[in-house]
């Protein structure tokens, strides 16, 4: 083999070893890319929409406790009584429909395989809250 054969076959051994590092580097990029959108796209929403229903539940679970084992009553139950008996169910039910949207739109997407168990958690919650608020 003569130096010019050499030198040409080193070469082209190291573009073709360029060329597969960089395709696996961009199929890695790629991969994480994706997994970056579904975060953004469906986890910091939907926790953000789990975080409200959080705070609105205690607040009525609060709101509750206050109204039904206050010590002295109030001018203020009366008020009290229409936010636990109307604003709390309309915060938490407007935030579960926007988890239920959200997931929705997540289910035609990339993400397909954990939509399934997530939306059933929050059907199961859903549920549980129609029956107390029913």
């Amino acid at each position: 083999m003569s130096l010019r054969a050499k030198i040409i076959s080193s070469f082209v051994v190291t573009l073709v070893l360029f060329a597969s590092v960089s395709f696996y580097h961009f199929r890695r990029t790629q991969k994480a890319a994706v997994r970056l959108a579904l975060v953004n796209e469906l986890y910091l929403p939907l926790s953000r929409h789990i975080a409200q229903l959080q705070s609105a539940v205690q607040g009525l679970a609060e709101d509750v406790r206050r109204y039904y084992f206050g010590a002295h009553p109030t001018a203020d139950d009366s008020t009290l009584g229409r936010m636990v008996r109307d604003l709390y169910p309309y915060l938490i039910r407007k935030n579960i429909t926007a988890a239920e949207a959200l997931l929705e739109k997540a289910s035609h997407g990339s993400s397909k395989e954990q939509v399934p168990e997530i939306s059933a958690h929050l059907a199961a919650a859903s549920k549980s809250f129609d029956a107390l608020s029913g």
